[in-house]
């Protein structure tokens, strides 16, 4: 075929655009995870892309959550979607009036760029920004990342799951379980994903973060 004629075909074939949910936000998980209510009544659990806030056992942890609650919650909002992670989340850019929640969070020292999904080097200049006006967790003389925070948290879970002598039950609740041993050992596992809500790595957040 002559080149001219790929190159028009090329052209030619249709352009997907990302996908994009309107709603209300009716619920704030975290401080990167939320409820988008749309007008057909369909719930989706949207994550903030290429951010990650502090979780809930972490110094501002809270103040991540009221932060990013203050900015959308009651609010309609638009989601542009990326992406859908293995938890069946959304991941996506939440926008308030055409404002990016997802960059306003880690400008006020709420958030960290998450450099394992980062694309968008802007990100890392927000950060820093915050990081020299010693804004929300900035103030701290040496906040600890979250992914940092979650990894401590396995490492630090007793014993070794797979060693643990614990049969597979993957529809077991939190509410069963006899420790963190055993609820890291059922979602790691087993893929017991219900027991890990939030999708952070910490299942049964009460036995494994003191939550």
């Amino acid at each position: 075929m002559p080149r001219i004629l790929l190159f028009l075909l090329f052209i030619a074939l249709p352009v997907h655009a990302a996908e994009t949910l309107h709603g209300e936000v009716v619920a704030i998980a975290d401080g990167d995870t939320l409820t988008l209510l749309t007008a057909d009544k369909v719930r989706h659990r949207i994550r903030l892309d290429q951010i990650d806030t502090p979780e809930k056992g972490q110094a501002f942890g809270n103040r991540a959550r009221q932060a990013l609650a203050a900015r959308v919650f009651r609010r309609e909002v638009t989601v542009v979607v990326h992406d859908t992670d293995r938890y069946g989340r959304r991941v996506g850019e939440v926008l308030v009036n055409g404002e990016s929640v997802n960059r306003a969070l880690v400008l006020d020292g709420f958030a960290w760029a998450y450099r394992r999904y980062l694309r968008d080097q802007d990100y890392l200049d927000l950060e820093r920004q915050a990081r020299e006006a010693r804004r929300g967790l900035w103030s701290e003389a040496d906040p600890v990342p979250p992914w940092e925070w979650r990894r401590g948290v396995r490492e630090r879970a007793p014993g070794k799951p797979e060693e643990a002598g614990f049969e597979c039950a993957p529809l077991k609740r939190c509410a069963a379980m006899q420790s963190c041993e055993e609820a890291l050992f059922q979602l790691r596992e087993c893929g017991a994903g219900l027991i890990d809500g939030d999708g952070d790595g910490i299942p049964c957040e009460r036995l494994c973060a003191g939550g």
